[in-house]
């Protein structure tokens, strides 16, 4: 595992606990916040933390950046020491429909030589056992084996927070970080 992609998804999850605690007390949570509106938070904290991240001060970040192969990324890091930018794409509502595939089979798209690549999706869970195996989650295996990806956790076990503990059945919120190694190949495993 890349220690600098397990810190940035550390950081990921950490600022959407932070921003969910924030909404709380005015009756909203993390499936409120818009993508980009997440992207850019997560962006300033990960600046916040660009030497021990990656090494160096000098680090250009943006959201909405024009991509090759995507489109307007989510959030792009380009650290000025030699290596790969770091492009992160959000789906603020990873869900079991995998209407998401488009999105990620378009991120597959991006070139891997020039960019580490990390899908961050936020899956809220209504279940009364939180969900914090990624291997144990049908929606992982769901997007690996329809989209046709390789694709591994980026740091385990995924954070998860309580969305809302006075239901009946608690909410959870699973900050689920994602590395994608680009698309399988003929005799790679399912």
């Amino acid at each position: 595992m890349n220690d600098r992609l397990e810190a940035i998804s550390r950081v990921i999850a950490a600022v959407a606990r932070q921003e969910d605690q924030e909404l709380r007390p005015l009756g909203r949570g993390m499936g409120f916040v818009p993508e980009q509106a997440f992207a850019y938070l997560v962006g300033k904290a990960i600046n916040a933390r660009s030497s021990d991240i990656f090494g160096t001060p000098d680090v250009r970040w943006s959201t909405d950046e024009l991509i090759a192969g995507l489109g307007r990324a989510g959030l792009v890091f380009r650290p000025a020491a030699p290596g790969k930018a770091v492009v992160v794409e959000f789906k603020r509502k990873f869900g079991p429909n995998l209407s998401y595939l488009a999105d990620l089979n378009r991120f597959a798209s991006v070139n891997e030589h020039e960019y580490d690549r990390l899908f961050c999706g936020l899956m809220f869970s209504g279940s009364m056992k939180p969900i914090v195996d990624p291997l144990n989650d049908p929606r992982i295996p769901a997007a690996a084996a329809a989209s046709n990806l390789r694709v591994r956790p980026a740091y385990s076990p995924f954070e998860y927070f309580e969305k809302w503990p006075k239901l009946v059945n608690p909410v959870y919120c699973v900050v689920g970080v994602w590395q994608l190694l680009g698309r399988a190949r003929a005799g790679d495993a399912p």
